[in-house]
């Protein structure tokens, strides 16, 4: 006895669904990463800025802010890294103040350009060293004026850039309409 089935596939509704289906996963997970990264500079649990900071804080001697401040929040100094995360969406990207990228530990001329599913598992998993405080003025005369050698010091990596809890369900429901628009 000979059984055969015949099963056709028509992925032509799949292919008109398609650039609608990409272009919603692409803004909403943007939209996921800026709500996740801002949650994350609010809530984070990152390593304590170091006595130094503090210091300079106390003191009112951060050139960037230039007020006597208690705050022992790692990148909730000034608010302006928090305040300057936007979605574009036009070009599916997210926008930041370029320091955010030193706490992330990535040199100047380094972009994002990894899949949806890498960045996932990379973001908010990052430690180590950020960077290297380098010598400058500011370094130079806080060194004279406090006896205190900054340049050189280690920052240690604040992995702010982080997707928020419906990223997974963001991918889930892509690949179900994905499914529900694939004819057999």
């Amino acid at each position: 006895m000979k059984i055969s089935f015949e099963i056709t596939y028509n992925a032509g509704k799949l292919q008109k669904a398609m650039p609608k289906l990409i272009r919603n996963y692409l803004n909403n997970s943007i939209k996921s990463l800026e709500k996740g990264s801002k949650k994350a500079i609010m809530k984070g649990k990152f390593e304590p800025i170091s006595e130094v900071t503090k210091f300079i804080r106390e003191e009112g001697l951060s050139g960037n802010f230039g007020q006597r401040v208690s705050s022992s929040k790692p990148l909730k100094h000034s608010g302006r890294l928090y305040r300057s995360i936007k979605t574009k969406k036009r070009d599916k990207s997210l926008e930041f103040n370029e320091y955010g990228k030193y706490h992330l530990g990535m040199d100047k001329g380094e972009t994002f350009d990894l899949t949806l599913d890498d960045s996932k598992k990379q973001f908010g998993s990052g430690s180590g060293e950020a960077y290297r405080i380098k010598r400058n003025k500011f370094t130079i005369w806080f060194d004279k004026t406090y006896n205190i050698d900054l340049a050189g010091k280690s920052v240690p990596i604040r992995d702010w850039l982080q997707f928020d809890e419906n990223i997974k369900k963001l991918s889930e429901e892509f690949y179900k309409e994905m499914d529900k628009n694939f004819a057999k």
